[in-house]
C-alpha cells in the first residue's frame, strides 16, 4: 500500500486553518485512498463519525447539482458545532463551486475536495475562493518508498531497482505486481486510456481522440525539450495528422489539466522574472511515459530530468526552467523564496558534459544551492562549492 505519511502530514497541518484543501493529481495516484486514510486520522483524534461527511460522487449519483448538495449536507450538519466535509470526484456535481463557497462562508466546516482532473481549480472557483484554498499535489511513489518496499521483499540490488523504477514508474500498482514485464504494460495501457477517455475526451467533449493520443506521444518523446508548435506539427505530419494553432493550444491545456503532463515555464535568472513561451513538459509518471514510447526509448538522456522534476515537485519546490544569458539551467527551484539551481546529466564524469554544465552554474552569483545530479555515480562530490550527487543519493536526500 502507498505510504501516505507525507500527504497526511500536510493535511493535518492544514486542518482547521480556514482554507479549502484541494487535492490534485493524475488519476491512479491514490487520491481516494488518501482521503480514507485521512478520515481514519480524524477518527483517531476522537472526532465523532457524524461530524465527518464523506461523499464520493462516483457512487452517489443521485446528487448532481449544487442545490441538492447543499440541502443534503446542510441537513446533516445543521446542529453540529464543527464538521469535516470530504468530497471525492466533486466535478460531477453541476455548479459545485457555488456550494463550496456557501459552505465555506456560512457554516462551521473544514473542507477537502478531490477531482481526477487538475482543472478543478477553475476560473469560477478562483473568482469565488482565490484567497482561501491550498493545493496538495498527490504524486506517484517516490524512489525512496519504492526501495523500502522491495527491500522488504529481499530484492536489494539498488541498480536493478532503479532501472525497474525508470522503466515502469511509481504508480501504486507497480509494487503489487510480480511479473512486471507481462502485466505492468497492460495496466499502464489501461490507466493511460482511462485518463485519455475520461479526463480529456469525455470532460472536454473532444472529437478527435487519435489527435490527442498522438500529441501525448509527441510530448513523451520530447520531454526535456522546449515544446514549440513546430515540433508538434512536424511529428503530427509524420503520422498523418494535422491541426491548427488554436486547437493545439486547447489540447495542450486539456492534457495538462488531466495531470498527465506538467507544464514548466522558463525563468530568467539574471533578471529574476518569468519568461512567456517555450515551456517544457514532463510526464507525471515514467511508466506512462515509456508506455507512450512503446518502451523503446528508456535510455533517453532527458529521463533523468523527468525524475528530478518529479522529485522536486514532491518536495514542494516551485520549479522553472532556468535561463542565464544564453545558457540553460535545467531547473531553478524555489522553496521559502530561496532559489536552488539544478543541472541533471547522464554522466558528470564525461569531461564534455562537465564542461557544458559547470560554466552556467559558476556564473550565477553566490556559491550556495548549486547542484548537479548525475545518473552515473560521480567521482567527485564537490566542485568549487557546487555539490554533485548521484541520482540514487539525490533521491534519498532532502533539501
Amino acid at each position: 500500500m502507498l505510504d501516505y505519511t507525507l500527504y497526511l502530514d500536510k493535511l493535518q497541518k492544514s486542518k482547521d486553518n480556514f482554507s479549502i484543501k484541494v487535492i490534485t493529481g493524475m488519476r491512479g495516484t491514490g487520491k481516494t485512498n488518501l482521503l480514507l486514510a485521512f478520515i481514519n486520522v480524524l477518527k483517531n483524534e476522537n472526532i465523532p463519525s457524524e461530524n465527518i461527511i464523506y461523499l464520493n460522487f462516483d457512487e452517489m449519483k443521485e446528487i448532481y447539482n449544487f442545490q441538492q448538495l447543499y440541502e443534503y449536507v446542510n441537513g446533516k450538519i445543521a446542529y453540529l458545532e464543527q464538521a469535516y466535509l470530504i468530497f471525492d470526484e466533486i466535478q460531477r456535481v453541476e455548479g459545485w463551486e457555488k456550494t463550496i463557497n456557501a459552505f465555506f462562508v456560512g457554516l462551521p466546516v473544514d473542507i477537502y475536495i478531490v477531482n481526477s482532473n487538475n482543472g478543478i481549480i477553475s476560473e469560477t472557483f478562483l473568482n469565488l475562493l482565490s484567497e482561501h484554498y491550498e493545493e496538495i499535489k498527490l504524486q506517484t511513489r517516490s524512489f525512496k518508498d519504492y526501495i523500502k518496499i522491495f527491500s522488504k521483499q529481499k530484492e536489494k540490488n539498488i541498480e536493478n531497482l532503479y532501472r525497474q523504477y525508470l522503466k515502469y514508474g511509481g504508480l501504486p500498482f507497480n509494487t503489487q505486481i510480480q511479473e512486471k514485464s507481462k502485466i505492468l504494460p497492460e495496466l499502464l495501457s489501461g490507466l493511460y486510456h482511462k485518463i485519455l477517455n475520461k479526463d480529456i475526451v469525455a470532460r472536454y467533449a473532444v472529437r478527435d481522440v487519435e489527435l490527442v493520443d498522438e500529441i501525448n506521444k509527441c510530448l513523451a518523446l520530447n520531454i526535456g525539450k522546449s515544446i514549440t508548435p513546430n515540433i508538434i506539427y512536424s511529428y503530427l505530419e509524420n503520422v498523418g495528422k494535422i491541426t491548427n494553432g488554436y486547437t493545439l493550444s486547447n489540447y495542450l491545456k486539456m492534457i495538462s489539466e488531466s495531470g498527465l503532463f506538467y507544464r514548466v515555464a522558463r525563468y530568467d535568472i539574471k533578471n529574476k522574472e518569468k519568461i512567456h513561451g517555450s515551456e517544457q513538459m514532463y510526464c507525471a509518471d515514467l511508466g506512462i511515459r515509456n508506455f507512450l514510447c512503446d518502451f523503446k526509448d528508456n535510455e533517453n538522456k532527458f529521463i533523468i530530468e523527468n525524475i528530478v522534476y518529479l522529485e522536486l515537485l514532491r518536495r514542494d519546490f516551485d520549479i522553472f526552467i532556468g535561463k542565464f544569458n544564453k545558457s540553460k539551467i535545467n531547473f531553478v527551484a524555489f522553496k521559502d523564496s530561496q532559489p536552488f539551481y539544478f543541472q541533471a546529466v547522464a554522466n558528470i564524469n564525461d569531461k564534455t558534459v562537465l564542461k557544458k554544465v559547470l560554466p552556467p552554474l559558476r556564473r550565477i552569483e553566490g556559491e550556495n544551492n548549486k547542484i548537479i545530479i548525475s545518473a552515473e555515480p560521480p567521482t567527485i562530490k564537490n566542485y568549487n562549492g557546487i555539490k554533485i550527487f548521484s541520482i540514487f543519493d539525490f533521491l534519498n536526500e532532502e533539501y
